[in-house]
């Protein structure tokens, strides 16, 4: 699952760097729990977004895969969320 997540996120310039949070980064997450990611990048807007979101849903993946675009987080408990227990799950340099 992850590997096919992974791959749709390099194949998207925009991404410089996926953040895992929410209960699968806490270590809470029951089968069912979707994938929380937090996407940074210059480029990241609505459009981006939305396509991305349409080829992972290609993936027929078992659960869903909640993506949000992190310095648009207007919330500062979830931005907090994700500083303190984040995950860096993508980034450039990791390919």
């Amino acid at each position: 699952m992850r590997s096919g997540i992974r791959e749709i996120l390099s194949q998207t310039p925009q991404i410089r760097k996926a953040v895992l949070f929410g209960s699968r980064a806490l270590g809470t997450w029951k089968p069912a729990s979707d994938i929380d990611l937090a996407l940074e990048g210059e480029e990241l807007d609505l459009s981006v977004l939305l396509t991305l979101q349409a080829r992972l849903t290609e993936l027929n993946l078992p659960v869903e895969v909640d993506l949000i675009i992190r310095n648009k987080i207007t919330n500062p408990d979830l931005e907090s969320h994700i500083h303190a227990y984040g995950q860096e799950w993508f980034s450039r340099s990791m390919e």
